[in-house]
Order: structure tokens, then C-alpha cells, then sequence
């Protein structure tokens, strides 16, 4: 199943590479893949994106723009990767994510490593709530099969499983609305020292007013890592919201973690 998700990926980053900088085709294998993806149509079109994006751009972005786009189709295919990741970064912080997963995807796929998916994963997790349906919902798809790459890659690092489940939270699928609220709480049960999955469980609790249970995982994790500034500042915002007094040590030690 994921070497299939990979191929489907492929296709989607070569017909891009090709529409966006005039790659040239020459095995008939990626020609059909490249076919194929057009009639299926499971993303949006980049290359049009990037069109439309570039009008809202100011001068300063469009110079920046048009130096790494330069200097990627000058480059050798050594250098091609550092170009495509400062594309990425470049469209992320225009906080046009599906852009800039995209070009997380194609790095991805030519790494083929665990970090390299799982960076695929995020960039594309943080289009899920886009306004913008198609592109919230494509973003949920490519964020999906990038996480699932990276662990299948990587199955012991949890970070990756735990990205995964928040995929399904930040966009929760219509026919299954708790989907990801139970990967996180399958991934408590097999990883029950886990910090961060401690984390976004106490955030999820917070966020529907269950302050008392945000409260009790937060102490756990707390004992765990007491110096995480996550939980320290996140145990500050609950017994805030609690209205109990022991806060103020919270909120110091929140303080002296994060200046």
C-alpha cells in the first residue's frame, strides 16, 4: 500500500516539476503516470497556483521568488534539492501550504527518508484548515500519505504517528469525526511515557473545557519532563482557566523556560 502511495506521489511531483519548469519527459512509464494523475485529478494544479499566488506578491517576495526559481533551473542535480526546499519555505511563509508541501513532497520522494516525509507531512498538515476546500482537503490527503511514508520509514519514532492523528483532528472526516481523537488515544495506550502525546491530548481536553482531565495528563507529563516548556506553560493556561491559585508558580517557572 505505501509503495503504490509513493508512486502516486511521484506522479504528482513529476507532473508538477514538468508543467512548472518545462521538465522534459523521456520514459514512457512517467509519461503515463503523469496521464494517469491528470485524469484522476486528486490535487490541485501548482503550476496554476503559483500563477495566481505570484499577484499577490510584493516586490521584495517576487525578487526572491524569481532568484531561487533561477537558480534551481541552473543548478545541478546535486543542488536541486537545496533549491526545492527553499521553494517550500518560501511559499510556507506566504502561508501557501499546499505550494509548499509540495515542494516538501517532491524533495521527499527524491530522499526517500523518514524526516524528509515527515517534513512533507507537516507542511502539508498546516493547509488542512484552509478556507479553501479543495485545497484544505488535498492538503488532508498528501499530509496523510506523506505521515504514513515516514512511518513506515521510521515505525518506532512516534512523532510521525502522532502528526498522523492530527491530520484527522485539525480536519475531522465527516463520517468518522472522531477518528483522530482515537489515534491519539490508542497511541496513550501503547506509548504511555510519551510527553507529546500527553501534550496534545491535555490541548484537546482544553480546548472542549475539560480542564480537570488536562490537568491530570499535564501532572504526568510534568513528572516526566518537568523542564518542557510546552507543559509547564500549558499547565498554566489550565489551572488559569481553573481558576486555582497554584498557577503562579506555574506561570513563573513558564517564564523563566521561555525568556
Amino acid at each position: 500500500m505505501i509503495r503504490e502511495q509513493r508512486g502516486v506521489v511521484l506522479g504528482a511531483s513529476l507532473l508538477f516539476l514538468i508543467l512548472y519548469f518545462g521538465f522534459d519527459i523521456k520514459s514512457p512509464q512517467q509519461q503515463e503516470e503523469i496521464e494517469q494523475r491528470s485524469k484522476v485529478g486528486l490535487a490541485l494544479d501548482p503550476a496554476i497556483l503559483i500563477k495566481n499566488a505570484r499577484e499577490s506578491l510584493g516586490s521584495a517576495q517576487s525578487s526572491e521568488l524569481a532568484e531561487i526559481e533561477v537558480r534551481l533551473q541552473q543548478s545541478s542535480e546535486e543542488e536541486k534539492l537545496t533549491y526545492l526546499k527553499e521553494l517550500s519555505g518560501f511559499w510556507y511563509r506566504q502561508k501557501e501550504f499546499y505550494l509548499a508541501g509540495t515542494f516538501a513532497e517532491h524533495v521527499a520522494e527524491q530522499v526517500d527518508d523518514a524526516a524528509s516525509w515527515g517534513i512533507a507531512g507537516t507542511t502539508f498538515l498546516s493547509g488542512v484548515t484552509s478556507l479553501d476546500a479543495d485545497r484544505a482537503a488535498a492538503c488532508q490527503m498528501k499530509a496523510d500519505m506523506s505521515l504514513q511514508n515516514a512511518i513506515s520509514l521510521e515505525p518506532n519514532d512516534v512523532s510521525h504517528q502522532i502528526n498522523r492523528a492530527l491530520v484527522f483532528v485539525r480536519k475531522a472526516p465527516a463520517k468518522n469525526p472522531m477518528k483522530g481523537i482515537q489515534m491519539l488515544l490508542k497511541l496513550s495506550e501503547d506509548h504511555p511515557e510519551s510527553v507529546p502525546v500527553m501534550v496534545n491530548l491535555a490541548q484537546l481536553a482544553i480546548e472542549t473545557g475539560q480542564f480537570e482531565k488536562a490537568r491530570v495528563r499535564l501532572e504526568k507529563a510534568a513528572s516526566l519532563e518537568p523542564d518542557d516548556p510546552r507543559v509547564v506553560c500549558l499547565m498554566t493556561e489550565v489551572l488559569t482557566r481553573m481558576n486555582d491559585s497554584s498557577r503562579d508558580d506555574w506561570q513563573k517557572r513558564c517564564k523563566l523556560l521561555t525568556d
